[in-house]
This record gives structure tokens, C-alpha cells and sequence, in this order.
């Protein structure tokens, strides 16, 4: 079995296909079903793909990404003066709300691959730059978490013919988070579901 998903892992990193331990583990009880083993409780567990690695002299190299910039000496000024506007207003944890956008690149393959002895690089394929921009936002009490707003580029997204979306969703033509965006999104979305739910809380001073 091992000598077939070796086989296998070469021919994949011949084309420049990323490989993670995900698929060498899944690969790897597919192969066992098709040659059935004796051993029927094989479940590709770590240790067993540890020892894999080892034997055949694969090892993890990332293939592109940077590290964020971060600036933490400015961590600090903001936590206290975002502590002093709570205890300003009196809000409780149900009344702090936080909200973040990220982007996903859905048809985007990982950055790491697992390769051979042999390579002294990961050189990758060509990276599919669909994507969308969502914005998530719950409080701080854990006890809401508001509809994922999704931006994609079409106005009218066809699947969504018949069908009961359960996230918010607006479209933008460069795929980013607008002020417009935002404002509509804050009057329409945000404050009416978080006026629901103080209410709901018997809280009525939002």
C-alpha cells in the first residue's frame, strides 16, 4: 500500500498538485480498500503518517504567503481606551459588538505541499483568484452571532433563484467591503436584529 501511495505522491507532485496530509491519509485508506489488506481497522491515523514521511523522505514545504505586518505596541492604548468608553456608556457584554471582514478565495489551492527527497522547492500552479468578501459580527457575550454578510460581483446570483439564502448578500463589482456597503448593511441589517434580540434580552437601551 505504501509503495502505491508513494507512486501516487509522485505523479501528483509532478504536476505541481498540493499535497497535505488530509489527502495523503484519505489516498491512503483508498488504496487500502482496493488492495484489502488484513489489517481492516487501518485508519491512516498521524503516527502511521509519521512513519510514512520518514520512509519515504517527504517533508512539508510551504509553496507562497507572507506574514502579516502587525503593530502590537498599539494593542495596548486601544484596550484601555476602549475600556474606559464601556464603563463611560455602562454596557454589558450583550451590548459590545464586533465586526470583521475577510476574503475567501474559493477555489484556491493550499500553500503547502508535502514533497519528495528529491525536490528542493514546491513550485506551484497557477493560483484561481475567484473570490468573496464576508463580514461576520457577534457580541462580545457570545450569545448572537448576526447573518454572514456576503459580497460577490453578480448582482443577481442565479442559484439563489428559489431559494431561501441564509446569509445576507450584495454585490460589489470590485468584490470589497464599500462605505455604501457598510451603511446599508449597519441600518438595515445590524441594527434592526440587534434591537430584536436587547429586546428578547429585556434589555431597551441600545
Amino acid at each position: 500500500m505504501d509503495k502505491c501511495l508513494y507512486r501516487w505522491f509522485i505523479k501528483q507532485r509532478e504536476r505541481n498538485y498540493p499535497i497535505n496530509a488530509l489527502a495523503l491519509k484519505e489516498k491512503a485508506k483508498e488504496i487500502h480498500l482496493k488492495l484489502k489488506e488484513k489489517d481492516s481497522a487501518f485508519n491512516a491515523s498521524d503516527g502511521w503518517l509519521q512513519g510514512f514521511k520518514k520512509r519515504f523522505g517527504i517533508r512539508l514545504l510551504k509553496i507562497s504567503g507572507e506574514k502579516l505586518s502587525s503593530q502590537p505596541q498599539l494593542v495596548d492604548p486601544f484596550k484601555a481606551t476602549l475600556k474606559a468608553k464601556i464603563e463611560e456608556m455602562g454596557l454589558c457584554h450583550d451590548q459590545l459588538y464586533n465586526a470583521d471582514e475577510s476574503g475567501l478565495f474559493w477555489k484556491i489551492l493550499p500553500d503547502k505541499s508535502y514533497v519528495s527527497s528529491a525536490e528542493k522547492s514546491a513550485p506551484g500552479m497557477k493560483t484561481e483568484k475567484q473570490r468573496i468578501t464576508f463580514l461576520c459580527c457577534a457580541n462580545a457575550s457570545e450569545n448572537h452571532n448576526l447573518k454572514l454578510l456576503v459580497i460577490g460581483k453578480a448582482r443577481n446570483q442565479r442559484v439563489f433563484k428559489n431559494f431561501n439564502c441564509p446569509t445576507e448578500y450584495t454585490s460589489s463589482k470590485s468584490l470589497w467591503m464599500t462605505s455604501t456597503i457598510f451603511r446599508d448593511w449597519f441600518h438595515k441589517s445590524f441594527v434592526p436584529q440587534v434591537k430584536i434580540f436587547l429586546m428578547w434580552q429585556n434589555r431597551h437601551n441600545f
